[in-house]
């Protein structure tokens, strides 16, 4: 009888930890023997279908389900500003994308797009964005100046795309105001090539890798030109916008396009929520870094630590960040 209670109380315990949200898989990180504990389930917030962003958590759900192969993720459609309060939250997404243009500002309580991050952490820089404002080569908007009465768009609220065609506007002089209508045409970035068939837009903003499929498909009919930012507005965009940078960009990148440029630019991050155990988070740091993936163009050792601090992401994160040199 004694034994039969023993035997009883043993499967009811082993049922107990079976029916928990986490597990550990042996081997898995660290060698032989170890293991990290992870959650059952991840979702991955991203942004829509067609960016960069969303193809890179789609690699990264692989790498991750490989790893840990008891593990399910799915990648769902976001925004920069959106995916930083869906993260904290926790319940709809635990890993996501945003930009280093919505991350450092919402750290520091400036970014009024995001209503909390206090439980966020930065993992990574992974992609680098290319800040682009297209129009049709054919058109007489040659300078930002002459966006002046013209209708453009810049995506849809949440999107990081408005938020850097603020700050180029605000560079050179402007605001949303000076826009027909006074304000942006809010559109999503998907529907771009009809409204411009259509004759309903004058010019877009858009970021992502360059080229961008989005501009490639309105090039492959009538040819885009992107907008050169003056050096002036650059300047004034770096000094007060310390989460950008320039990068020279080579002719031809379009059909329109004939001459380099220089571009803003800026980092797409991964985050976490903050309750995610901090041993997994570095292995999925560690994944990606060591993943050999060229559209994880930022991801490297020597960049993927640029934006990241002792005081916004993990313990476990920033010493093996440190222990790599990507961060001081």
């Amino acid at each position: 009888m004694k034994k039969a209670v023993a035997m009883l109380l043993a499967i009811c315990m082993a049922v107990g930890l079976a029916g928990c949200g986490g597990g550990s898989e042996p081997g898995a990180g660290g060698g032989e023997g170890t293991t990290i504990e992870h959650p059952s389930s991840i979702v991955i917030c991203a942004s829509n279908s067609g960016n960069i962003w969303y193809s890179c958590a789609v690699k990264i759900s692989e790498l991750l389900m490989k790893e840990f192969p008891d593990m399910s993720v799915t990648v769902i459609e976001g925004g920069g500003d959106a995916n930083i309060d869906v993260v904290n939250l926790g319940t709809d997404a635990q890993l996501g994308f945003t930009s280093s243009t919505s991350l450092v500002p919402a750290f520091a309580g400036e970014n009024e797009n995001v209503k909390d991050c206090s439980n966020v952490k930065a993992l990574m820089s992974v992609q680098m964005s290319y800040a682009q404002t297209g129009v049709l080569a054919s058109s007489d908007i040659h300078t930002f100046a002459d966006l002046a009465g013209k209708r453009v768009a810049a995506g849809t609220y949440g999107q990081v795309a408005m938020y850097t065609m603020n700050a180029l506007l605000e560079g050179h002089g402007m605001s949303e105001a000076d826009l027909a209508g006074g304000a942006y045409q809010i559109v999503s970035p998907s529907e771009y090539p009809d409204q411009f068939s259509d004759g309903h837009l004058d010019a877009c903003h858009i970021n992502g890798n360059l080229p961008m499929a989005t501009l490639v498909q309105i090039d492959s009919t009538d040819p885009i030109r992107l907008l050169q930012p003056t050096d002036e507005a650059l300047e004034h965009i770096l000094e007060k916008y310390p989460s950008f940078y320039t990068v020279d960009v080579p002719a031809n990148q379009y059909a329109g396009q004939p001459d380099p440029m220089k571009l803003l630019a800026y980092d797409g991050m991964l985050i976490a929520n903050g309750d995610l155990p901090g041993e997994f988070l570095a292995r999925v740091v560690e994944l990606i870094a060591e993943s050999g993936e060229e559209m994880f163009n930022r991801g490297s050792w020597e960049q993927c630590g640029t934006f990241v601090t002792q005081d916004n992401t993990a313990p476990e994160v920033y010493d093996l960040l440190k222990s790599k040199g990507s961060v001081e």
